[in-house]
């Protein structure tokens, strides 16, 4: 917060990066996203954040650098909580196969016991013929399985990317716009301390941030009332 209320946007920013890159066991513990997120959400007795601060000194770049910090915590945190949801479906899905493919082997050894006491004992030669032959469906089946384990992995990739950003989205918009219109014991968020400050640039930056054509850096981000 000192860094951010005297409006020292280098030293806020290694303080920011080193939050971010820290281990587990610095920076307060939990996750790295959550420690990152923490730092920015911060707040003191009177409710006051970095953010408010920075707004209030009206020093644009410290403004700009927490919100950037948030947005990448978000998309952090948003990213993980899709790749652990994925991995569990994939466990279930992957249980669900070999139980499968347990029923099949079970089944196909049974017909085989069958047909191997009912059948008369082949020739030398006519049953190495059928081993052969036996052992080439096998490849070609095996050669089908992975062609087809391939072809499904294309759009599972896709589907997970696109619920990695529809995530990363929706995480943003909602930790940008809490941290935004957080209001301090005066009842102030971080666009009042903004204009309170006169400084225009900071003001620019609160009201695109907040405002409903968009944050105004031309990206097309729409941030909730």
């Amino acid at each position: 917060m000192a860094a951010a209320s005297g409006g020292h946007p280098h030293l806020l920013q290694l303080l920011l990066r080193s939050c971010s890159s820290s281990s587990s066991t610095g920076c307060g513990g939990g996750t790295q996203p959550s420690k990152l997120l923490a730092a920015v959400a911060a707040a003191d007795v009177n409710g006051t954040t970095a953010l408010h601060y920075a707004a209030r000194r009206g020093c644009s770049k410290c403004v700009q650098l927490l919100l950037a910090a948030a947005e990448e915590a978000a998309a952090t945190a948003a990213a993980q909580a899709v790749a652990v949801a994925a991995g569990e479906a994939g466990k279930e899905e992957a249980a669900e196969a070999e139980e499968r493919q347990a029923g099949q082997e079970v089944a196909g050894e049974h017909n085989s016991s069958r047909a191997s006491a009912s059948a008369p004992t082949p020739a030398p030669a006519a049953a190495a013929a059928a081993a052969y032959a036996e052992e080439g469906e096998s490849n070609a089946a095996s050669g089908t399985a992975s062609e087809a384990v391939a072809t499904a992995a294309a759009p599972a990739a896709t589907a997970a990317a696109t619920a990695t950003a529809a995530a990363t989205a929706v995480a943003q918009r909602q930790v940008l716009g809490e941290l935004l219109r957080g209001r301090n014991a005066g009842g102030r968020d971080v666009l009042a301390e903004a204009r309170l400050s006169c400084d225009v640039e900071t003001i620019q930056v609160g009201v695109a941030c907040l405002g409903e054509p968009g944050c105004g850096c031309g990206c097309g981000r729409v941030w909730p009332k």
